[in-house]
Formats: structure tokens, C-alpha cells, sequence
């Protein structure tokens, strides 16, 4: 009974004394690894003791005869005195972690070399952006991106297009088709020169007597009347001169432009005959052609139905008279009536 008693004392003893030799050795891990694990040997606490010292190493490594922290771009995931291993390309070790276990992926269509430190060591892939610091987007259409780590794509010039997303050459851009164009900058899509109309990949020629006079996927008109126009491609219509009218819708040519009855004159572009007036000093009669005002008689305003004539006392021997200044006074001590020659 008593050595059964004393033999229990002595196990107690040699544990207590285990866990203060233990407690020891980890008190030497940070300056000493080697004076540690030798007091796990000696004292037979091998196993326990020096899985409890390699614990402390965990996300270090060791130096000489301490465990210092893995330095930036390099990480440790598992307990004991193995060196840290690098990160590979495409990860990084956050910049706010001191003792990395594990390496950080980049963010989607973003890459990093390897031993990367810090989350802005990850740059935007070719083809995309820097839209915000853990976001890349890919470049729109109409634009291109040729290097890493951007924080904006280039626009592809005027009169070329893109309808590539995400691009990474100046060779997507393509140059707009025959009789089209790009107006500004970036553009997804060309559109028919002003006197062509199509889808941009067709544009064809406006016929005579039609045009078009603005870019895009429009229609060409026809040549309203009192205009014509005799090329393809046109961009407007040409007014039929002054003096001359055309009541003509589409015409593809000057003779459609008809001169005014004689006496009378048009502004430019006119569209009916009824737009030639009587030239001042003749009078429209009823079938609608111009008469020269009588001598004692005149006008002052273009095509007028009547003509004016010279007051009391004057007279008047003008034909076609333009104006009451043709009319001149009788002489003295004589008189006249009204519209005297």
C-alpha cells in the first residue's frame, strides 16, 4: 500500500515537472530553437515538446536559432522549421497580413508575378480597365487596351470601328467601308456618307434627282419642285435659276427648269408658274400674261392687275413707265387730265 502511494507521487512529480520543462523550452523558441528542442530530448519529452515548439514556429521561419516572420510575397501554411514558399503568379499576400498561411488570388481578369505583395500588385489583364481597385472590366467595344495594370482603353480613331470587348490590339479597329465614315471617336459602328444611304456595310450612291444631305441609315430623298439635281451621290438639289421655275418633283435636270413668260421674273427655286411676277412698268391681265403700261400711265410695285395713272396737270409719254416720276408737269398756264400723254 505505501509504495503504490509513493509510486503515484513519483508519476505526479515527473508530469508536473514535464509541463514546467516544456513550458521552458517554448520560452526559448523566439531566441533560441536549438536550446528548446534539447531540453525536449534530454528530459525524453520528444514527441509532445517539440510539436508544442513547432507550433510557435507555425507562419515562420527559421533563422539561425529563431523563428522570424515570412518575409513579403512568401507564405508557410504548415507547423515546423520549414522554409516559406514563394507565391506563384496570379497571387499575392495582402498587405495587412504579417504571418501568411496562404496566398490571395487576384481579382477576376487581373495577374500578379510571383512574390507579390499587397492586392495593388495585381494588374488589370490586357483588354481590360481599372474600374475601381478590385475590379477590371473589359474594354468596350470601340476601344482597345495593349498593356497591363490601365486605367482606361484607347478609343480607336475616326473613320474606324470596333465591335471587339475586351480588345488588345490597334488592329480591331477597322477602317469604316467605302462611302462610310466614323465621326468621332470610339465608335462601335460606321455610318453612309451624307448622298449615300445603306447599313454602312453597303452604302449606295443616291440616284439623280434624289440626295441626302445628313450621315446615318437614312433614306434618299427626292428633289422637292423648283430643283433638280443631274450627279449620283448628291448631298442636296441645285435651285433652278431666277427667271425660271420647275414644277417637277425628283428632276434629274436643269431643262426641267422652265423660263417665265415674257416680261416677268422668279426668285430662285421657284416651283409654279404662278410664281412669276410682271417685272415693274407692266400689268397682268387676266389671261395671265404681262402688258407694258400704257404712255400717260405707270407702276410702281411688280405684278400689278393695274396700271397708275399721271395725275391732273402732268402727263406722260413713257411706255412702260416705272413709277410717277415719269409723269412730268404741263406747262405753265395749261393743265392736263388724268392719264394725259
Amino acid at each position: 500500500m505505501y509504495l503504490a502511494h509513493q509510486g503515484a507521487l513519483i508519476v505526479l512529480r515527473v508530469h508536473i515537472q514535464g509541463q514546467a520543462l516544456q513550458q521552458q523550452a517554448i520560452a526559448f523558441v523566439a531566441r533560441d530553437i536549438r536550446q528548446a528542442l534539447g531540453i525536449c530530448h534530454r528530459y525524453h519529452l520528444t514527441t509532445k515538446c517539440a510539436l508544442k515548439v513547432a507550433a510557435y514556429c507555425k507562419r515562420f521561419q527559421t533563422e539561425g536559432t529563431g523563428c522570424i516572420p515570412c518575409q513579403a510575397g512568401t507564405f508557410k501554411s504548415s507547423q515546423g522549421f520549414s522554409e516559406c514558399l514563394n507565391c506563384i503568379e496570379g497571387t499575392y499576400i495582402p498587405a495587412t497580413v504579417t504571418a501568411p498561411t496562404v496566398c490571395s488570388t487576384c481579382p477576376s481578369n487581373s495577374w500578379s508575378s510571383a512574390m507579390s505583395f499587397g492586392q495593388d500588385s495585381c494588374r488589370c489583364n490586357l483588354g481590360f480597365y481599372t474600374e475601381s481597385e478590385a475590379m477590371c472590366s473589359a474594354c468596350p467595344i470601340g476601344t482597345y487596351n495593349t498593356m497591363t495594370g490601365s486605367s482606361a482603353c484607347v478609343s480607336c480613331s475616326m473613320g474606324s470601328y470596333s465591335t471587339t470587348v475586351g480588345s488588345t490590339s490597334h488592329l480591331s479597329c477597322l477602317s469604316c467601308y467605302l462611302n462610310s465614315f466614323s465621326p468621332k471617336i470610339g465608335s462601335a459602328a460606321c455610318e453612309c456618307n451624307a448622298g449615300y444611304s445603306g447599313d454602312a456595310s453597303s452604302c449606295d450612291a443616291c440616284w439623280e434627282g434624289t440626295y441626302k444631305n445628313r450621315t446615318g441609315p437614312l433614306s434618299c430623298e427626292s428633289c422637292s419642285k423648283g430643283m433638280y439635281t443631274n450627279i449620283r451621290g448628291s448631298s442636296t438639289c441645285i435651285s433652278c435659276e431666277a427667271g425660271k421655275y420647275s414644277s417637277a418633283v425628283a428632276a434629274s435636270s436643269e431643262k426641267t427648269c422652265v423660263g417665265c413668260m415674257q416680261n416677268s421674273f422668279s426668285v430662285v427655286g421657284s416651283y409654279s408658274s404662278m410664281n412669276c411676277q410682271c417685272n415693274l412698268g407692266f400689268v397682268r391681265a387676266s389671261t395671265g400674261l404681262c402688258f407694258a403700261c400704257a404712255a400717260g400711265t405707270y407702276a410702281s410695285n411688280i405684278d400689278v392687275t393695274v396700271c397708275s395713272q399721271c395725275s391732273e396737270g402732268k402727263y406722260s409719254s413713257s411706255i412702260a413707265g416705272v413709277g410717277d416720276y415719269v409723269c412730268f408737269p404741263c406747262n405753265d398756264h395749261s393743265n392736263s387730265p388724268n392719264g394725259s400723254t
